[in-house]
């Protein structure tokens, strides 16, 4: 979700209003917001609301794919390509259809099986249905993250006789479909990292998949489809973007918060069981840039979660010790290490799957 702290006014947009969302619950702060898609003369743009009050206006406007004007809206990290952001002083205003030079879209909103080449129309956190045939599944990896806990993944790429497009499979979703089987995938969630889109088993959402009849026309081919999912690199660290230290809860995995008056003591987030910090295990989770031996003009962000970053402290000899150590320790390991280091990571998001 976008960060609504970083809002600057800007001049009045002439749009129409696609694809408004349920209102939702920030994980992180309990905060309420909904998502939709703005379609502007010059670019299609997602757009943040923490307005519930402005959800029943914004539908409205959907369903009857009126013309309307935003004023006094901010752009996340005040990037002018960033989400936009609507908040409660925002003003949306309905206009008359003669006063914009433009016509509505019906591409940029969903509805039915839609071809696979049509996503790369659509913006972010729409859900969307499609036939596909299955091309590639990865092993099922179990990830440790950092509110969410436990989870399991797994990475396919489907395709149609238009496209191929990368699908994530998230906790009870994966190991749910067969190497070569064709379905009817409803209720993805379109995604997108670096202008790339992806699909994803939406959070709150059901994936209902249906087997299917195969195309009659041929799907189309993809090649390196190794590289599609994930890639391995020879490589060395050349900088750290951020370390974050947290505790789990010794029932259910998930973040425990130190109490801000005693830190000997903490709650848990998601069980609310009350322990000792000290019975807490440690996680770890690190952003770094990297550069490939083979490739010495490019540069790479990672992410790595608690059980690579261990790895990677043993892998470069360090005598950190990962349960007592502090951010600063963790830093100095390291990038003062001299060896390098094979990352098998991500293509789409970045995140490490395995050091050596």
């Amino acid at each position: 979700m976008a960060d609504s702290s970083c809002k600057s006014p800007k001049k009045e947009v002439q749009c129409y209003v696609h694809a408004v969302s349920p209102v939702k619950t920030a994980t992180s702060n309990n905060r309420k917001y909904f998502n939709c898609t703005i379609q502007s003369e010059e670019k299609v743009t997602r757009a943040v609301c923490f307005s519930p009050d402005k959800h029943s206006q914004l539908k409205t406007l959907q369903q009857t794919k009126s013309p309307i004007k935003i004023e006094n809206f901010g752009h996340a990290r005040n990037d002018e390509n960033g989400d936009m952001l609507i908040h409660k002083f925002t003003k949306i205003v309905p206009i008359d259809a003669t006063t914009i030079s433009f016509p509505y879209s019906d591409n940029l909103t969903a509805s039915g099986i839609i071809p696979i080449s049509s996503i790369a129309n659509l913006a972010v956190e729409q859900l969307v249905s499609v036939k596909a045939e299955v091309a590639h599944l990865s092993g099922v990896k179990i990830l440790q993250t950092q509110h969410q806990g436990t989870l399991k993944k797994q990475e396919v790429i489907i395709r149609d006789t238009t496209s191929s497009i990368k699908l994530t499979l998230w906790g009870n979703n994966v190991d749910t479909l067969a190497l070569n089987d064709t379905y009817i995938l409803k209720n993805l969630q379109v995604k997108s990292f670096n202008d790339t889109k992806f699909l994803n088993t939406a959070k709150g959402e059901e994936c209902v998949h249906e087997e299917s009849t195969p195309f009659e026309q041929a799907c189309v081919s993809i090649d390196n489809i190794t590289d599609f999912a994930e890639k391995t690199i020879f490589a060395k660290v050349l900088g750290i973007h951020q370390v974050t230290r947290s505790l789990s809860c010794v029932s259910c995995n998930k973040k425990v918060v130190p109490n801000p008056d005693d830190d000997s003591l903490g709650a848990c987030e998601s069980c609310y069981l009350k322990q000792l910090t000290e019975t807490c295990n440690v996680k770890w989770y690190l952003r770094i840039l990297v550069q490939p031996l083979t490739e010495p003009n490019r540069k790479l962000h990672l992410t790595l979660f608690n059980q690579h970053v261990t790895e990677l402290l043993a892998l470069v000899n360090t005598d950190v010790d990962p349960d007592k150590a502090s951010p600063n320790e963790i830093e100095s390991a390291f990038l003062r290490a001299t060896g390098n280091i094979t990352f098998t990571f991500d293509t789409m998001d970045h995140k490490v799957i395995a050091v050596e």
